[in-house]
């Protein structure tokens, strides 16, 4: 099975402390082993395995990156993260945890960077996970319905609908609306629009709302916009690059119920 992927560290943190990854785990500066920060116990080389790895690049400098181990050890009973577990003049051959934990950084897949031609939905993707965001944070703080109701139409009409019908029109006949992860997308599309057809009524709406267009857009961004990525020609996102209107969401909404 693949590793998840996660588009910021943050995510990865708290996706993998979820899952039971809870312990803060060190290198251990005068022994060669990992240790919890919190509880002091320590983990020899043989003593754990490495699930999973996951690599994200600085923002401005791709040679600034930083790396997350997410460890097990059966043995001590022990679920942890590793952060930035070794600098640039670690040695592996003079430590067995450094040899293990450089054994497993290579083995890491390379985050495929986004086209140029996908970045601007990409970047309207961004503010749509802000919206379901906007939308648990409401619930949790028992904003009033109409309030969530005004905001959430607001963002749909001026912002998430023509999302909708670019990526129907001009995106995904670039790959085929027969392909079947563009037939799920267009699927989720019907689906998330059916809830703004029939209105957004009580909490359970908003909650199933949030839900939805979360798990679209992961889904657009971790799986069908790689695989476009992949399968297109220069030309089609070319075509693509050529659609798109400012992604930026520049209209302010009076009632900021999220701050």
């Amino acid at each position: 099975m693949k590793n998840p992927v996660y588009e910021t560290l943050s995510e990865a943190v708290d996706a993998l402390q979820q899952r039971g990854y809870r312990a803060d785990l060190s290198l251990s500066e005068v022994a060669d082993c990992l240790i919890c920060r919190v509880s002091g116990r320590t983990i020899l080389a043989e003593e754990f395995q490495i699930d999973e790895v996951h690599r994200f690049e600085g923002d401005t400098d791709p040679a600034d990156e930083t790396v997350v181990y997410a460890v097990s050890s059966i043995i001590k009973g022990i679920k942890g993260l590793l952060i930035d577990a070794y600098g640039a003049y670690a040695d592996p051959d003079r430590s067995e945890v450094i040899a293990k934990l450089h054994r497993n950084k290579q083995h890491i897949q390379q985050p495929l960077k986004r086209a140029p031609a996908l970045q601007p939905l990409s970047r309207e993707h961004h503010h749509t996970l802000l919206l379901c965001w906007k939308i648990k944070l409401g619930l949790s703080r028992k904003i009033e319905v109409a309030r969530l109701n005004a905001y959430v139409w607001f963002f749909w009409k001026e912002y998430l609908q023509p999302h909708f019908q670019v990526e129907e029109s001009r995106v995904f006949p670039e790959l085929g609306n027969q392909h079947p992860m563009v037939q799920r997308a267009l699927n989720d599309h019907k689906q998330i629009e059916s809830l703004f057809n029939r209105g957004l009524k009580q909490e359970a709406d908003f909650s199933l709302l949030e839900t939805m267009l979360e798990g679209h857009i992961r889904f657009e961004e971790r799986v069908l916009f790689p695989e476009m990525q992949l399968q297109l020609l220069p030309e089609a996102l070319g075509r693509i690059a050529e659609v798109h209107r400012n992604s930026d969401l520049h209209t302010e909404w009076p009632d900021e119920f999220w701050k």
